[in-house]
């Protein structure tokens, strides 16, 4: 066990099932292990988007080939479609997990939510 914190694919996935949790009252099922990380990621990406379509328009934001930086890029377009805002991270997989645990952390602030 090491004292320092690692950043994997697995990682990374579980960052994204407590960003679905806290924005769904009930959450879509997902897979616990699924066979590809990144897929999963892109999906549950997906599910919230999909979520997010009668509310908030649809937000492209520049795309890449790589994995990693499908990933990063939908993490912009939530954000973006969320918050009309993008946090600078690199697209890495460390990157892409402070970016979910920043997207987690802004939807669990009370002071995000206003009554209008």
């Amino acid at each position: 066990m090491s004292i320092f914190r690692t950043y994997s694919p697995q990682t990374l996935w579980v960052a994204t099932l407590t960003l679905v949790n806290t924005l769904f009252h009930i959450p879509p099922t997902l897979p616990q292990q699924p066979s590809s990380y990144f897929t999963a990621i892109l999906c549950a990406h997906q599910w919230i988007r999909n979520d997010l379509k009668g509310i908030f328009e649809d937000v492209v934001v520049e795309s890449t080939t790589a994995t990693i930086g499908k990933v990063h890029t939908s993490c912009q377009e939530l954000e973006k479609m969320l918050f009309n805002s993008c946090y600078d991270c690199p697209a890495t997989i460390k990157g892409c997990h402070l970016y979910t645990e920043h997207l987690t952390y802004r939807l669990q602030k009370t002071q995000s939510c206003s009554i209008v």
